[in-house]
């Protein structure tokens, strides 16, 4: 179902992410007629980017909830709130939620998918969304990378053979030097490759010229293409793959570039727990924040529950 199909379907809920891109507010207003209530999930950046008009956009939509993500406890008082939206139980239809992946962090991405898993379990429909940016050109320095760490403990892998070597799946992005930084700190031998390709060639180009390197050492054989606006093609490309390596390797899923192939990561380990690991890595405090804007695309991934070995859904 692509977006044009999406934003004309009801949802129970609409789970939104408040941050300082203008970009935010692309997908939640255009769904806004079509949802019963609005959770939104605030990073509180008064005063950057386009943060305030975001949060005044927000804040006028129909049943509308924030949660202020500096509060410890906001994941308890989001699934609180999950379960006072939607009455679950007896229903003789699924608990549809649109959750807009946008402008979430990829560790915020996890937490969300693992309690919305929690409370609405084999009830739940959930679609994400992921609103292209326009391009705008990525910084020519290497960052360093400040953070490198599994996404989220949940989500750290555990593997019965301890003996099997790591393989690097890497969803890579135009920042410079980020992930052959992975896989030197990580110190992986083998690795995967995936590149996005999107509606505007020109990141793809500035993905390929950031990561010259990594893909000559790793040779043309390690890298497969993706594309941003079909999510779901992606996921069973993943899906393939890593049950691929399964056999021989500990997978580890690095997923850099546009976060919709994170969404994907994420899932394939939610519903695969403990066998595969999500690892994030970020420059942290030393990154500039940049106000992307949408271009007008959005991918859009249904992927129906998130119980164990379920198909994602078309």
């Amino acid at each position: 179902m692509n977006w044009f199909q999406t934003k004309s379907s009801h949802f129970d809920l609409l789970v939104a992410v408040c941050g300082y891109e203008n970009r935010a507010t692309h997908v939640p207003t255009q769904i806004r007629n079509h949802a019963n209530a609005t959770i939104v999930l605030d990073y509180e950046s008064t005063g950057i980017h386009s943060y305030d008009e975001n949060r005044r956009t927000l804040g006028a939509m129909h049943q509308v909830n924030f949660i202020q993500l500096s509060d410890a406890a906001y994941l308890s008082k989001f699934e609180k709130r999950l379960r006072s939206e939607i009455e679950i139980g007896d229903r003789d239809k699924k608990i549809k939620v649109l959750f807009d992946i946008s402008c979430a962090s990829r560790r915020l991405i996890s937490k969300v998918l693992l309690s919305l898993d929690r409370v609405f379990q084999h009830e739940l429909e959930l679609c994400c969304t992921y609103s292209v940016s326009e391009f705008y050109n990525p910084p020519e320095d290497e960052l360093p990378s400040h953070i490198s760490e599994p996404v989220i403990g949940e989500l750290s892998g555990w593997s019965n053979d301890l003996s099997q070597p790591p393989c690097a799946v890497i969803g890579l992005g135009f920042e410079p030097g980020r992930a052959i930084g992975c896989l030197d700190y990580l110190e992986i031998p083998e690795v995967k490759l995936l590149k996005p390709h999107g509606p505007d060639e020109r990141f793809e180009k500035a993905v390929v010229k950031a990561n010259e390197q990594l893909i000559q050492e790793a040779g043309e054989s390690c890298l497969h293409p993706y594309s941003v606006m079909d999510p779901v093609d992606t996921y069973l490309k993943l899906e393939s793959m890593v049950f691929g390596l399964l056999d021989e390797f500990r997978p580890v899923l690095i997923p850099l570039g546009p976060k919709i192939f994170a969404v994907a990561c994420i899932v394939l380990a939610i519903r695969n727990a403990p066998n595969i690991c999500v690892w994030r890595t970020s420059s942290g405090k030393l990154g500039i924040p940049h106000d992307t804007k949408a271009d007008g695309n959005v991918a859009v991934f249904w992927v129906g529950s998130l119980g164990r070995n379920r198909t994602a859904q078309n």
